[in-house]
């Protein structure tokens, strides 16, 4: 895709491709899907582009999409061979269980707010191989029990946080550092309590706030990965795979 404006609504997947899907330009608007984007290798340089999704936003899987237990989303505990979910540029807004890769994960740029599950059974960023930041900003939201964060495989900082308890949706979170200054802000639409950001902004040995409804809650940077996470990446926001 290098251009144009795409509306789509479906029973099943949005915009598919049993092999590569690259988008560069234009403005993409999935208003209603199974699963917003898929391909085995799914590439985003650029563009608008906006998902609603009741299982995965964008989901990167091998496979054939037949419906079995071997279509394209179907998970699996290692990580598939070329496989891959890129963004380097662009602008994505994602409402449902957010980004699924069943290889590597890589970021390099763009902007990523992510509205992802309600259910402690899915998380708002899922990969079986690897997950690197090396740019961008990222906000993603969901649900406590599966969460995942970046590698420490990254060379730019960023939070895996659980708040103490679920936050209501409509609520805008806030992030900001000592002196107060907004770094980042989202408002999700629906119940969350685990966060995982990243920016440029983000500087190691700094404090920042996180604020969402009632709860207020400091984090300080003290590695490329910061994590309070005891879900299913053990806190680490680990670099090789799902933690089992």
């Amino acid at each position: 895709v290098t251009g144009g404006n795409i509306s789509a609504a479906s029973g099943d997947d949005g915009m598919h491709a049993s092999g590569n899907l690259t988008i560069s330009e234009g403005t993409i608007d999935i208003t209603k899907s199974y699963e917003g984007i898929e391909g085995s290798i799914v590439t985003i340089d650029g563009g608008t582009i906006s998902v609603t999704a009741s299982d995965d936003g964008i989901n990167c899987a091998g496979g054939s999409d037949t419906g079995s237990t071997d279509r394209m989303g179907a998970d699996q505990f290692s990580a598939q061979e070329g496989v891959e979910l890129n963004i380097n540029g662009g602008t994505i807004n994602i409402d449902g269980d957010g980004l699924d890769s069943n290889g590597n994960f890589t970021m390099a740029g763009g902007t990523v707010y992510v509205c992802g599950p309600t259910n402690g059974g899915n998380g708002a960023l899922d990969y079986n191989g690897t997950a690197t930041v090396t740019g961008g900003t990222l906000i993603a939201c969901g649900a406590v029990g599966m969460e995942e964060g970046f590698g420490d495989n990254s060379t730019q900082y960023s939070v895996l946080h659980d708040l103490g308890s679920t936050v209501s949706a409509n609520e805008k979170l806030t992030i900001t550092d000592s002196d107060g200054k907004e770094i980042l802000s989202f408002t999700p639409t629906k119940t969350w309590q685990s966060v995982v950001f990243t920016s440029a902004d983000l500087k190691e040995g700094e404090t920042y706030t996180i604020t969402a409804g009632s709860q207020s809650e400091t984090v300080t940077i003290d590695g490329i990965v910061t994590s309070n996470s005891k879900g299913m990446s053990f806190g680490r926001g680990h670099g090789g795979g799902r933690g089992f």
